[in-house]
């Protein structure tokens, strides 16, 4: 079982520390945006999707099989940096794939989680 702990600092409006604000989520709600993004991608054969971690390169979503792998590639990196955009990539199983990637973003002043999304076609 996974979740997600997310906390945020609360000011008053004197700009005052006054508390924090946490929750712990389930990982429930991740598997509800994966079977979203599935369902979208359901009509293209041979595309897969990752979500891979911040800090260790960790596939955290996409195929069973690569859940907890390290995705070692040049578009990780550079999604990292703030690029977004696409590039013909050799994975560490030999094959060349046309891989997308993006760096994930939060909203108004929660900075996000900072993942990384990498769509691969073959």
């Amino acid at each position: 079982m996974k979740f997600v702990d997310i906390s945020t600092p609360i000011y008053d409006f004197d700009n005052n520390f006054i508390g924090v604000l946490a929750t712990h989520l389930s990982w429930d709600w991740v598997r509800e945006v994966e079977a979203a993004m599935l369902t979208t991608l359901q009509t293209r054969k041979n595309i897969e999707f990752f979500i891979v971690s911040k800090n260790d390169n960790v596939v955290i979503l996409g195929p069973d099989e690569m859940i907890g792998h390290s995705l070692n590639l040049n578009s990780v990196e550079l999604a990292k940096t703030h690029k977004n955009g696409w590039s013909l990539e050799t994975w560490d199983d030999g094959k060349q794939y046309l891989t997308g990637y993006v760096l994930t973003e939060g909203y108004k002043d929660y900075p996000g989680l900072g993942w990384t999304v990498i769509v691969t076609a073959c």
